[in-house]
């Protein structure tokens, strides 16, 4: 366990937590902010997602041994550190990931210490992709910004650095876009499609 110093703003160690059931339980010298934490030799460990078409899965939830979440870049890779010894299981689930029709399939591997860890690629279903650019007012050059979409029952978001962006959504349904730049602001609305399949917005 660790306390927070809020004079030095420093986390010093102090004392343990025993794990009872779904709980720790420790005594603490003091009411302020404590912090349970793993203090054993770590590694690091990265994996990529895609969907059933080998399409990156940018700005995917990745659930690390069912409480540990780490999101993917815009080529689909993630990447975190993890305890040595340990089983590490990956797996993309629906309830963090609402534009996906089923969670994937679980990949396993013993994180070894003094090495970057590879987890298998996870394959996810096919989703429904939306994609497009944002511009400036005048339509003269793209921008790097925002896009936040959402629909009911789910929402998504991806920054751009090139202006292009592709999003994933609920399948066959209504889909509000929202962009937002440094300087503009632009919405619209489009309908996904089916599983697997790409719209394309107007700039």
């Amino acid at each position: 366990m660790w306390r927070l110093d809020e004079e030095s703003g420093i986390w010093p160690e102090e004392g343990q937590g025993t794990n009872t059931g779904n709980y720790y339980i420790a005594n603490v010298s003091h009411f302020s902010t404590w912090n349970c934490d793993y203090s054993g030799p770590r590694c690091d460990i990265e994996g990529k997602v895609v969907d059933c078409q080998n399409n990156a899965m940018a700005n995917v939830t990745v659930t690390i041994n069912g409480f540990l979440n780490v999101l993917t870049d815009n080529a689909g890779f993630y990447t975190t550190w993890v305890p040595v010894g340990y089983l590490i299981e990956c797996q993309v689930l629906q309830f963090y990931n609402p534009f996906i029709s089923a969670n994937s399939p679980i990949q396993i591997v013993t994180a070894v210490s003094g090495q970057v860890n590879i987890i298998p690629t996870i394959i996810v279903p096919c989703v429904s992709r939306i994609s497009g650019t944002l511009q400036s007012c005048g339509g003269t050059s793209n921008s790097p910004g925002f896009v936040y979409a959402s629909w009911n029952g789910g929402n998504n978001m991806q920054y751009t650095n090139t202006g292009a962006f592709q999003l994933h959504a609920a399948e066959n349904t209504s889909v509000n876009l929202i962009a937002s730049t440094s300087v503009y602001n632009g919405h619209t609305s489009v309908m996904s499609g089916a599983q697997g399949t790409d719209i394309t917005v107007p700039n």
